[in-house]
């Protein structure tokens, strides 16, 4: 866990923002971020206004999410129809972070 983060967290006001990178089994990887500005953080960029919203639905104590949704549809020129229709995307692996978009060293993997 990032004390750092979790720090950040228990202040109150936060800049902490959702991201998402989407692995494909070929090892192609992207990334999208609901923050209006794009991050960058271990060697992947996040592109800002994917169309993907996230939305907490359950929380425990110790800040952790224990039941999360991405909303919206993903909007990416990378995402192209043909390469889906291929079957590339079959078997991707999405992964999220919370990311504190003020210091992107400042996050943590929830799943």
């Amino acid at each position: 866990m990032n004390e750092a983060l979790m720090d950040h967290l228990r202040g109150g006001a936060t800049t902490v923002c959702r991201a998402w990178q989407l692995v494909r089994v070929d090892g192609t990887r992207f990334g999208f971020t609901d923050h209006d500005m794009a991050l960058s953080f271990e060697g992947q960029t996040y592109e800002a206004n994917g169309g993907l919203t996230a939305a907490a639905l359950q929380q425990t104590s110790g800040l952790a999410v224990d039941n999360s949704e991405a909303l919206g549809a993903l909007q990416a020129d990378v995402i192209r129809d043909e390469d889906i229709a291929a079957g590339l995307y079959d078997n991707a692996e999405v992964l999220c972070w919370q990311v504190n978009w003020r210091d992107v060293r400042q996050r943590r993997l929830l799943y």
